[in-house]
């Protein structure tokens, strides 16, 4: 499991070896968790899961939960006692962001849609033109860099990224890093949130991006397929 210096805000010990490791980042209300350990390889997120690893294999893996929303602290803190007392190693990151550069963050609470918060400063609050950062809240986060430069000792390991618009700075970080072509991770699932029916999800030029964020998306693509990431595949999450 990773170094001891990443658990301060985790619970749960590493528990037994495992030789595998699922990363759920961003995980919400815990369904993709729930997804995750279904016993079956059908329906909405179990069907996408199985595209990398069947039923039968998921149920052998570790698994580190990160979830930055406080709102969800007691709802996924009851799901990973439950999987524990099944005799599975989870550790959850509750209340904790994975951030570019680790420490405190300003993590951005929708007051009208938790499961829409983000990092992302510009982001719109759903139904209004507020942006998130009018409601943000200190939390700790950890180093997505060097969390995953600690990974060692793991055949697979697939990580799961759904940060509502994070994921541009994210994976930006983690591949010009070499972080994450030089890692244990295999497989990379990632939700894209680049634009709704009703407009732009965030002020691109605000978050720094020089082109628009569906060509940014196709840019980043592009570099996970160099020679230097050719253990890693990425793959569409929902």
């Amino acid at each position: 499991m990773p170094a001891a210096s990443f658990v301060a805000s985790s619970s749960g010990t590493a528990g037994p070896s495992c030789t595998n490791l699922f990363i759920n980042v961003g995980a919400n209300n815990g369904n993709s968790l729930r997804f995750w350990f279904n016993p079956t390889d059908s329906g909405h997120g179990m069907a996408e899961y199985a595209r990398i690893e069947r039923a039968e294999e998921r149920k052998s893996y570790c698994a580190d939960v990160f979830e930055a929303n406080p709102h969800f602290n007691e709802q996924l803190s009851r799901l990973v006692r439950k999987y524990r007392s099944q005799g599975r190693s989870v550790r959850l990151f509750n209340g904790t962001a994975f951030s570019v550069g680790g420490g405190p963050v300003a993590f951005g609470v929708d007051p009208a849609n938790t499961i829409s918060s983000s990092l992302v400063r510009t982001k719109h609050v759903r139904g209004k033109t507020a942006w998130l950062s009018n409601y943000s809240i200190s939390v700790p986060s950890v180093d997505a860099i060097k969390y995953i430069r600690s990974l060692q000792g793991y055949n697979r390991v697939v990580l799961k990224v759904d940060v509502e618009g994070y994921e541009f700075e994210l994976l930006r970080a983690l591949l010009a890093s070499g972080a994450l072509c030089n890692s244990a991770v295999s497989d990379l699932l990632l939700e894209w949130h680049t634009i709704r029916p009703s407009g732009p999800l965030f002020d691109a030029k605000a978050e720094g991006m020089p082109i628009p964020p569906d060509d940014l998306k196709a840019a980043l693509l592009w570099m996970t397929k160099s020679p230097a990431c050719r253990r890693l595949t990425v793959h569409q999450w929902w």
